[in-house]
């Protein structure tokens, strides 16, 4: 018996150990691009530029500087990042064509402008640039993820289950932030959680300027900052943590600031009024709703995706005094939790993958990595949401 334990285990080993996380970096990057490539050739007809998802209500398509696709209605997202890509630093309400439907849309300045450096300022360029930033993005996911899973004594391949979210399908597929948010995000926890606070620091602080979820992150780190303060006790350097809180609070906060006096206003005014109401209460209308109306492809994708998300929170919830993760990861997952139930958007009543959710996905998957008894073979069948949904994804703009 014990000889045949001894091989089981040599065996998980050997299988760990093949599976480095640059292998499962690269898997998730061929998985991604092949379904890129679906997407393109099927619902995009071959035109990179429909991928923008532009909408004639607030794209005019005789005054973009490229072609891009315009269809009737209000388009996706993608839009505006495109139009931030384009030029950067131009605040303009309209230009080259697009207009922007709030000011929200310019904090995230991260995504576009790094699309903007790499296409060097050229349209042209932009419309396969913006997809390969993401690309790239998905794929140091899937790397800082398994290397994650690997100092937490997992196997690396979670990195790969976890990267294949469903909502970023929908993300890569037209263009928008979360990917590159995600990355940075995980990339800047990962660095804490190796102790390389001024690295950290400086990633955690382009993570809040790719999208401002992570400031809920940021936030905790600074909540842990201060109980070692109140308790006089450190298992972390006082000094490391704040920096990891101050200097992304800082970038956030001098960008809104330059957003105001650029824009004329203040991007927060307003904020919970707009995006936030009653807990639960969009949830439980979407549900409703979903329930209610007549079956379809799209109300039945929706109920698996939110049935994995689902188990995957619960499960960590259950597991969280269990787990040995930082108290700033298990302080996010909380609060994180509380807003997105709270959230009065269409996160929760449209057909968007979920995808607004990821963060409370990613944070959940650091909380059951550092708990004890974690069986790949177990999770495995959530994969399976990424494929149906990067399917369905391949066939439809």
């Amino acid at each position: 018996m014990k000889e045949k334990t001894t091989n089981a285990a040599a065996r998980v080993i050997s299988a760990t150990e093949s599976w480095k996380p640059r292998r499962v970096s690269l898997a998730a990057a061929v998985l991604y691009l092949l379904y890129l490539i679906g997407r393109i050739i099927l619902a995009a007809h071959g035109d990179l530029g429909a991928l923008v998802v532009a909408g004639s209500v607030f794209v005019t398509a005789s005054q973009v500087p490229v072609h891009i696709p315009v269809i009737p209605g209000t388009g996706y997202d993608g839009q505006f990042y495109f139009r931030m890509a384009m030029a950067p630093f131009d605040f303009a309400h309209h230009a080259l064509g697009v207009t922007f439907d709030s000011v929200f849309r310019m904090q995230r300045i991260v995504y576009p402008l790094v699309s903007w450096i790499l296409s060097v300022g050229s349209p042209h360029l932009l419309l396969f640039v913006l997809p390969l930033v993401n690309l790239a993005a998905l794929a140091g996911l899937a790397w800082v993820l398994a290397s994650f899973a690997v100092t937490s004594g997992k196997h690396p391949l979670f990195g790969l289950l976890v990267a294949l979210y469903p909502g970023y399908a929908l993300s890569l597929g037209r263009d928008l932030t979360e990917p590159l948010a995600g990355f940075t995000l995980m990339l800047g926890l990962y660095l804490l959680d190796r102790r390389r606070y001024l690295p950290a620091a400086l990633v955690l602080g382009v993570s809040v300027l790719t999208r401002e979820t992570g400031t809920i992150v940021v936030m905790a780190v600074g909540i842990a900052w201060l109980i070692g303060v109140l308790r006089g006790r450190w298992e972390e350097s006082p000094r490391g943590l704040f920096l990891a809180a101050a200097v992304p609070t800082v970038a956030f906060f001098a960008w809104q600031e330059v957003v105001r006096s650029q824009a004329g206003h203040f991007v927060l005014t307003g904020f919970a009024e707009s995006n936030l109401g009653v807990p639960f209460g969009q949830l439980i209308s979407g549900i409703v709703t979903r329930l209610t109306s007549a079956p379809n492809t799209g109300n039945v994708l929706w109920f698996i995706q939110f049935a994995g998300l689902t188990i995957v929170v619960v499960a960590a919830l259950v597991l969280l005094r269990r787990s040995a993760a930082p108290i700033w990861v298990k302080i996010s997952l909380v609060v994180t939790l509380i807003l997105m139930v709270s959230l009065a958007g269409g996160e929760w009543t449209g057909d968007a993958d979920l995808r607004s959710i990821d963060q409370l996905w990613l944070l959940s998957w650091l909380v059951l990595f550092k708990a004890p008894r974690l069986n790949l073979a177990r999770w495995s069948p959530l994969v399976l949401i990424w494929v149906i949904t990067a399917g369905q994804l391949a066939l439809f703009i």
